[in-house]
């Protein structure tokens, strides 16, 4: 049997490389072909669409240009208004002062006044519209050119349509500007009605008190400006034969093709009523609309192309428009040169499809040559080597791609080797490894059985490596069986690690606890597990210590005499309270817990919760700060505050201590108080020295005043007669006028005085304070006298008007005491009923 032929790589390359040539050389130039056929139809229509649209877009430039210059002069045109009315008024009242000037010397007001009011009265402007007014500032007309009737008449009352008060308001502007433009409803020539929008412009004529103005009606103007709109509308031209058009809603031509007629119910070639077609797409805010021109005075039809908008106040439509056939004449044209570029690309693609194919023919013949004779030295090359079992030498080697190829053959086998031997060195370093681990690490098959164990494995249960590996799983932990074995080993194959805990018994029998860590993996078809065993009795150990540390610790957190608050430092959450916590502030431990300080109300101030969180963020602690805290009830207490920075879990927190000081203060103040009450007696003693000297002037000066006043004594009555006065007239008067009562007044208010001062100086001699034999009652009474003097009790509780009643048993004899320190003992005893009886309701 003849063995069949084969290709070879030379060969076989150089057809497939000539196949795939031709074949890509002319499937790319008939694609070109076809390419250009096929898209010479839809770049005509792109070129029309092109055309089209540039056509479109002039026509619409051009109406939007026109109509920004129109929407500009419209802009200017009230002031236009306004600067032509106000230049009219200067030279009308330029006229007046003229005359005014020239003839007041020989010529009287009202002359004056007649001369000044005829020479105004003739002048017109605007085609004749525009005339002049002259009012008095007393309201009466002075000239009226449109309406003669009424000069001479006062108008102050004269309002507008609006009912604005026309002549007033231009009195007020000449009086208090001098000039200014005014706006109004007024009558107008030639229309019915007094509702025509007008601005006037009034100036001042100081001479007479006059003021002269003219105005202009608004419809006026915007006619004017139409009219010259339309003027240049017709005389815009743009482009081959482009035009610009106007008309009304209502059909009438204002511009352009049929101007002055009505053309609503012209119809084109196709039946389509052109002038209503523009009307609606005007309507909808503008668009463009082709149809076939009409034949209005003389034009030939023809395909026209027109852009159209509203001018909305106006009532106007207005647009332009192209000649279309003039647009396919351009397409024509167009399309006769794409067939010539086209036929031309044609003959040069040919052209190049030759030159490549014989240039890629040339190439491949020679890199067919060049590969048959690599191979067949590489293939010679390769055939040595194999015989004589050498090493690739790939530098000898033809070409780079041989050369790579004999590389990486000799690498093949270099690595093969190498990888050998590496695999021989990682299984010694896996097994230092795991016997070096610090953990007992247990390898067992699917049944249970321990098939491999690391030293640490061994020492920790006291067996030899051949003795454990004879054992099960569950001889070694106490907690494992045959059949809870084997439901570890599902749930590892469907969690793929678990850990778990476990009790491992020692060959002497003792159990320790044991963390496992557990996973499954598969060798050579069977199923393992593997086991990392962690001693825990240490941790186990620390763990029962730090749970007796930590109750200690609440112990002694919850039995501290002080409040404490364990916070939370960044949230500033209240984590833990103690109870004299709940106690000092009234609130529950649950109301606290979750809670900030500031939503619990506990701080009276916010200011001091600022200044004791900043002190904690900058130095850790606070020691020793004094603030108000408030209880759950309202009231305010004096407390003290220590607090430290803790790191609890690798959280910061703060550990605040709260000291009630409220009671203390208190006991402060009153040691204060009385240190100054005891420099008050002392002072109060200095004063009572010296109140005695007036005192003493004041009761003499009394009696003597009565002794020298009596009519009974002699030398009272020598001294009257020498005077000449009457004693018993002036007895009488005395008694008349109660001046005996006012004397005896002052003797009685001076003796009281003098007893007051002798009490507080009794009081107030505390090394007088000796034991003696004293009765209750009068020191009972000297502090009630005490009392009803004492300025603060005085400001605040009257006790003249307080009714003391002091009841003491028959026969109560003297006993023997400090008589200073039971009169402070009384003076309290007062003190304390008088404030218990104010703050009780009535």
């Amino acid at each position: 049997m003849s063995r069949k032929q084969k290709t070879s790589i030379p060969s076989a390359f150089l057809r497939f490389t000539s196949l795939i040539s031709t074949v890509s050389l002319l499937l790319l130039g008939a694609l070109w072909i076809s390419d250009d056929v096929y898209h010479f139809e839809e770049d005509s229509a792109e070129y029309r669409q092109e055309f089209l649209e540039m056509r479109k877009g002039e026509v619409r430039h051009e109406v939007e240009l026109f109509l920004a210059a129109v929407a500009k002069r419209r802009g200017n045109l009230e002031d236009s208004l306004r600067e032509n009315i106000r230049d009219r008024v200067d030279e009308a009242w330029a006229v007046a002062d003229n005359l005014y000037r020239h003839n007041s010397g020989r010529m009287g007001r009202e002359d004056l006044a007649g001369m000044i009011r005829e020479a105004l009265r003739p002048i017109r402007y605007n085609n004749g519209r525009g005339y002049f007014f002259a009012t008095g500032l007393d309201g009466v007309e002075q000239l009226f050119a449109d309406r003669p009737e009424f000069e001479e008449r006062n108008l102050l009352d004269m309002k507008d349509e609006s009912g604005k008060p026309v002549i007033r308001d231009m009195i007020r502007i000449a009086r208090e500007r001098g000039a200014d433009y005014y706006e109004y409803f007024w009558t107008k020539p030639g229309s019915p009605g007094r509702d025509h929008r007008k601005l006037a412009y009034i100036r001042h004529f100081p001479a007479l008190d006059w003021l002269i103005g003219t105005g202009e009606y608004l419809e006026d103007v915007e006619n004017d400006l139409k009219a010259e709109i339309l003027m240049q509308l017709e005389q815009e031209r743009f482009g081959d034969g482009g035009y610009l058009f106007a008309g009304t809603l209502d059909g009438v031509a204002l511009a352009g093709p049929g101007k002055g007629k009505n053309m609503l119910a012209a119809t084109d070639a196709n039946e389509l009523k052109v002038v209503q077609e523009l009307i609606a797409t005007a309507k909808k805010g503008g668009g463009f609309i082709e149809y076939v021109m009409p034949p209005i005075e003389g034009i030939t039809p023809h395909r026209k192309l027109s852009y159209v908008t509203l001018v909305n106040d106006w009532g106007w439509i207005v647009g332009a428009g192209v000649n279309l056939d003039a647009v396919e004449a351009e397409i024509a044209r167009n399309r006769q040169d794409i067939m010539a570029n086209s036929l031309k690309h044609t003959a040069m693609l040919l052209g190049l499809l030759g030159i490549v194919f014989l240039g890629q023919y040339i190439a491949a013949r020679r890199a067919t040559a060049r590969l048959r004779d690599g191979l067949a030295v590489f293939m010679d090359f390769f055939s040595q080597a194999g015989r004589s079992g050498a090493a690739l030498v790939p530098e000898s080697q033809p070409y780079t791609e041989l050369e790579e190829l004999a590389a990486t053959a000799n690498a093949m086998i270099d690595g093969r080797l190498r990888a050998e031997k590496a695999l021989q060195d990682s299984e010694a370093r896996y097994r230092r490894l795991v016997d070096n681990a610090l953990d007992a690490i247990f390898l067992a098959d699917r049944s249970g059985r321990i098939i491999d164990a690391n030293n640490e494995a061994c020492q920790s249960l006291g067996y030899t490596f051949e003795e454990v590996t004879s054992l099960n799983v569950w001889d070694v932990d106490i907690h494992a069986s045959a059949e809870g074995f084997g439901q570890v080993v599902d749930m590892l194959n469907e969690k793929g690690a678990a850990m778990l805990q476990g009790a491992h018994r020692k060959k002497d029998g003792t159990v320790f606890p044991v963390e496992v860590q557990t996973t499954v993996f598969q060798e050579n078809g069977y199923l393992l597990v593997l086991g990392v065993a962690r001693d825990i009795s240490a941790r186990i150990e620390v763990e029962e210590k730090l749970r007796q540390s930590e109750k200690t610790f609440i112990q002694l957190f919850q039995s501290s005499p002080e409040a404490i608050l364990l916070v939370q430092t960044e949230s500033e959450r209240i984590r833990e309270v103690n109870e004299a916590c709940v106690r000092l502030f009234g609130h529950a431990r649950e109301d606290l817990l979750g809670k900030t300080a500031l939503e619990a109300g506990l701080y009276a101030r916010q200011s001091d919760r600022d200044t004791i969180l900043g002190e904690l963020l900058r130095g850790g602690e606070v020691k020793d700060y004094e603030l108000q805290m408030r209880h759950r009830d309202g009231r305010i207490l004096d407390c003290v505050l220590s607090s430290q920075i803790l790191d609890i879990g690798g959280e910061r927190h703060h550990l605040a201590s709260c000291h009630d000081i409220t009671e203390q203060k208190k006991i402060q103040e009153m040691l204060i108080q009385s240190e100054k009450m005891i420099s008050v007696g002392g002072i109060a003693t200095g004063i009572a020295h010296e109140i005695n000297n007036p005192l003493g002037i004041i009761m003499q000066a009394a009696e003597n005043l009565t002794l020298r006043t009596r009519p009974d004594f002699p030398k009272n009555r020598e001294a009257a007669e020498a005077v000449g006065l009457d004693l018993g007239l002036m007895d009488s008067y005395m008694k008349a006028r109660k001046l005996d009562v006012f004397i005896q007044d002052i003797r009685e208010a001076g003796v009281r005085a003098a007893f007051i001062v002798r009490n507080m100086l009794d009081f107030s001699r505390r090394g007088e304070s000796r034991r003696t034999m004293c009765r209750v009652r009068d020191i009972a009474e000297k502090a009630l006298n005490l009392a009803r003097s004492d300025y603060d009790l005085k400001k605040r509780y009257d006790f003249r008007s307080i009714r003391v009643d002091i009841a003491e048993e028959p026969d109560v004899p003297a006993v023997f005491c400090s008589e200073t320190e039971m009169e402070q003992v009384f003076l309290n005893l007062f003190r304390n009923a008088a404030q218990a009886m104010a703050s009780v309701e009535p």
